[in-house]
């Protein structure tokens, strides 16, 4: 065992989903041979993002603070009658990084309500 904010740090780390304790461990260790003013930035950002992302009202994506809808329910161009059902807003991410060739709009499910679905849609690019 190392020092208590050390083991603090390690086990902080391996709270994240798919870290384990090694590789809890080995972000630990970078994190404090790295300069002060990178872990800074790592904590700034990330209190940042916390504070700064929420849930869009109307499809439950990723969007900012300032912003009740997320860009892809702002987007006009969308055509609602096709649909892509993902099960958590991380999907829409995946599927816009990987530029998945839709032959239309594809709309995101991310929760659904009792009452009605809230829809989402991803466009082509």
């Amino acid at each position: 065992m190392g020092p208590a904010p050390l083991e603090d740090l390690i086990s902080a780390f391996a709270k994240l989903p798919g870290i384990g304790r090694v590789t809890a461990q080995r972000l630990a260790l970078h994190v404090l041979k790295r300069p002060r003013e990178e872990a800074e930035v790592l904590a700034n950002t990330l209190v940042a993002a916390k504070d700064g992302i929420q849930y869009c009202s109307e499809c439950f994506n990723f969007t900012e603070r300032e912003s009740d809808r997320c860009a892809i329910c702002r987007d006009e161009r969308r055509d609602e009658r096709c649909i892509c059902v993902v099960e958590e807003a991380s999907d829409v991410l995946v599927l816009e990084a990987n530029q998945i060739p839709f032959t239309c709009w594809a709309v995101c499910c991310l929760r659904w309500r009792a009452s009605r679905p809230r829809i989402c849609v991803l466009g082509n690019s």
